[in-house]
C-alpha cells in the first residue's frame, strides 16, 4: 500500500500541477482578451465622436471656401468633445503660447490615437478608421494655421495709423485664400471627406464594431 501511495502521490501532484497550469493559462488568455476589448471599445467611442462630429458639420465644411476668411464656429463645432473642448481657446487666441500648447497636446493625442487603432485593429479597417483620425487632427491643424494668418491681418488693420496701409477687403479675402490653398487646407477637407464617404458607403462601421466583439 505505502508503495503504491508512493507512486499515486507524485502523479497526483502533477496533475494537480497541470490543472493549476491551465487554469492560469485559460486566466491568463481571458484577461488578455478582456483588456483589448477595453482598449479597444475605448477607441471606438473616439472613432464615434469623430465620426458624429464630421457628420453633423460637413457641410459647413465640405466645398467652403469661405472658410479661408471665417472658420472659428466651424472649429469649435468640430471640437465639440470634452477632451477636444480646450482646443477652441488656441483658436480664440492662435499667437496665445499657453494656449498653442494646449492645442499642440491634443493634436499629438489624436495623432497616438491613430496610431492605437492601427495596432488595435491590425488589418485594413483599422489603417482606414486610422487614416479617418490621423486626417481628422491634420484638419483641426490646418485651420489652427489658417486662423494664426487671419488673425495675423487682423493684428496688422489695428496696428495701422494711417489708412492707407489698411489691408482692405477684396486684398483680405485674396491673401486668406492664398494661404488656404498654401497650407492644403480645403485638400485636407476634402481627404477627410473621401474617407468618411468610404466608411460610410461600405459599412465599415459595422465591421468595426463586429471585430470590436471578441
Amino acid at each position: 500500500m505505502e508503495i503504491v501511495i508512493n507512486i499515486l502521490l507524485p502523479i497526483v501532484s502533477l496533475i494537480i500541477a497541470m490543472v493549476a497550469i491551465f487554469q492560469t493559462k485559460k486566466q491568463i488568455v481571458l484577461s488578455n482578451k478582456q483588456l483589448l476589448f477595453d482598449r479597444r471599445l475605448e477607441k471606438y467611442i473616439i472613432i464615434k465622436d469623430l465620426l458624429l462630429l464630421f457628420a453633423n458639420n460637413r457641410e459647413r465644411i465640405v466645398d467652403k471656401k469661405d472658410l479661408a476668411r471665417c472658420l472659428d464656429f466651424q472649429f469649435s463645432l468640430l471640437t465639440n468633445v470634452s477632451y477636444l473642448s480646450d482646443m477652441i481657446f488656441a483658436i480664440k487666441e492662435p499667437l496665445n503660447s499657453d494656449k498653442q500648447n494646449v492645442f499642440l497636446t491634443k493634436c499629438e493625442m489624436l495623432e497616438k490615437y491613430a496610431v492605437e487603432i492601427s495596432l488595435l485593429w491590425d488589418n485594413d479597417i483599422g489603417q482606414i478608421f486610422s487614416e479617418f483620425v490621423k486626417t481628422y487632427k491634420e484638419l483641426l491643424n490646418k485651420l489652427y494655421q489658417q486662423q494664426t494668418r487671419i488673425d495675423g491681418l487682423k493684428k496688422h488693420n489695428e496696428e495701422q495709423n494711417d489708412i492707407k496701409y489698411l489691408i482692405d477687403l477684396d486684398s483680405y479675402e485674396k491673401i486668406t485664400l492664398e494661404n488656404a490653398k498654401e497650407i492644403k487646407l480645403f485638400e485636407t477637407i476634402q481627404n477627410l471627406d473621401d474617407i468618411y464617404r468610404r466608411i460610410i458607403n461600405e459599412n465599415l462601421e459595422q465591421k468595426l464594431i463586429d471585430d470590436l466583439k471578441l
